[in-house]
């Protein structure tokens, strides 16, 4: 004769329990059911952050901005072109401040600006200063190259134009 076993079965039962705007237990609803525990259910996580936008400013890209004059070169020859064209225009618009000569001041100013999309020079300022006047002339030369100056070739990354920020050193040196 076989021996029979006990097999245990679970089961599994959906309930659906519906509420009303007053937190009134409205189906299956009973004597014995004093009070509906409230159950709090977390939000939603945030969503994530947006990709990049190609508006965003870059200190580094794939081709680095060109200044205007060098454009007419071949374009192995633009960046070294255009690294000497600024610094021939800076030496020669600077005119070294009267106090800073007479307190034989030397040293590095270094001014920051954004070339934008279509090449124009904005968010011009210093953020390394001397004193003695030669901040003042450091932001001068650079204004007078936004204003005077030709147009830059906007900086590429992966292919688009991009906002590319510049940190252009003046230095004061005596001899």
């Amino acid at each position: 004769m076989k021996k029979s076993t006990i097999q245990s079965i679970i089961y599994t039962m959906t309930l659906i329990f519906v509420f009303n705007c007053t937190n009134n237990f409205v189906f299956g609803q009973t004597d014995t059911i004093n009070e509906i525990q409230k159950i709090h259910i977390p939000p939603p996580p945030p969503p994530p952050p947006p990709p990049p936008s190609c508006s965003d400013m870059f200190s580094y890209v794939d081709e680095m901005p060109i200044w205007g004059t060098c454009l007419d070169k071949p374009k192995g020859e633009q960046r070294e072109c255009s690294n000497e064209a600024v610094v021939k225009f800076v030496q020669d618009h600077l005119e070294y401040p009267k106090e800073a000569l007479l307190h034989k001041i030397t040293g590095t100013a270094v001014v920051t600006f954004t070339v934008e999309k279509d090449g124009s020079m904005k968010d011009i300022r210093l953020v390394r200063k001397i004193g003695y006047g030669t901040d003042e002339e450091a932001l001068r030369i650079v204004n007078l190259m936004a204003s005077e100056g030709p147009k830059w070739k906007a900086g590429q990354q992966r292919g688009r134009t991009v906002r590319v920020q510049f940190n252009l050193p003046v230095q004061f040196k005596l001899q």
